[in-house]
């Protein structure tokens, strides 16, 4: 199974883990590691190593971040090349839910398509409109 780490500023990456969690159940090889601002690029770049290994069953690792040309992207990013990693950005909870979800068989090519277009799928612009 795709090993998958959520990283993001701040302590997103925990809360968006803990949330999907709460909707789908605990899962395995899934974890997130916040990034805070007074924290040195290197020592996060060890815990995001830490955190990859942690969730490597062989199948590849998964980097969902926040947003493209942060330090937490950059540093999936660097960690992707020469490796059997794959990044996508923009995560959100409608993407992880489809991902651990669906995860089992699935490649870590196809896994990083999906989680792109759940992404994409899950933001809507709503509104309900009430008859007076």
């Amino acid at each position: 199974m795709v090993g998958i780490v959520v990283l993001a500023h701040g302590t997103a990456a925990e809360g968006l883990v803990e949330t999907t969690e709460l909707i789908v159940g605990a899962q395995t090889d899934f974890i997130g590691v916040p990034f805070d601002v007074n924290t040195d690029v290197a020592d996060y770049r060890d815990l995001v190593v830490s955190a990859a290994s942690k969730v490597d069953g062989g199948q590849g690792i998964l980097f969902l971040v926040d947003l493209q040309g942060g330090t937490p992207g950059n540093v999936a990013l660097f960690l992707s090349a020469g490796s059997r990693a794959k990044v996508v950005t923009g995560v959100n909870i409608p993407m992880l839910i489809t991902v651990v979800l669906s995860r089992a068989g699935l490649s870590l090519e196809e896994l990083a398509s999906m989680a792109h277009d759940a992404g994409i799928e899950g933001i809507q612009n709503l509104k309900l409109e009430m008859e007076e």
